[in-house]
């Protein structure tokens, strides 16, 4: 129920996001820091993510190395985690995917890894448009908004 309401408010953040994208050109994107047990967020996502990559073939491993409590946005954190992990389970190459969170000059980073194919050097430079995708060709009705 836990995991089930964590994404039921990653989503919930996710149509946030919509009545915000104006805010976008501006630099301004929303955020809600606080004190939090980041580990346990990242966690929490990998353990709801595991059975379905596991399926398909994916063996997750985490590094965490964090302190006890780090300021931050968990809603959004959890909400990228799962985009993340969402674009593993349908464009990864079944394989190790690591989940890697570690503090680097007093800076949080968050990464994942999977044996690729990866994002052609082409689209590189779009990945982080609203509302772009990669593959053209694809039909909407294979899901996706370009959002994540």
């Amino acid at each position: 129920f836990q995991g089930l309401l964590r994404q039921v408010q990653g989503l919930s953040r996710l149509i946030e996001d919509l009545r915000m994208l104006s805010l976008r050109d501006s630099g301004h994107l929303e955020l809600e820091r606080v004190p939090a047990d980041l580990a346990q967020e990242i966690a929490s996502v990998v353990h709801a993510f595991e059975p379905r990559l596991q399926q398909r073939g994916f063996t997750l491993r985490t590094q965490v190395d964090l302190p006890d409590r780090v300021a931050c946005d968990p809603v959004r954190i959890r909400q990228a985690l799962m985009a993340l992990l969402e674009n593993v389970h349908k464009h990864a190459t079944p394989g190790e995917v690591h989940v890697l969170a570690r503090v680097v000059e007093g800076t949080c980073r968050l990464g994942v890894e999977d044996a690729g194919p990866g994002i052609p050097p082409e689209l590189a430079g779009q990945v982080f448009d609203a509302f772009h995708r990669g593959d053209a060709g694809r039909p909407q009705s294979a899901g996706g908004s370009g959002l994540g």
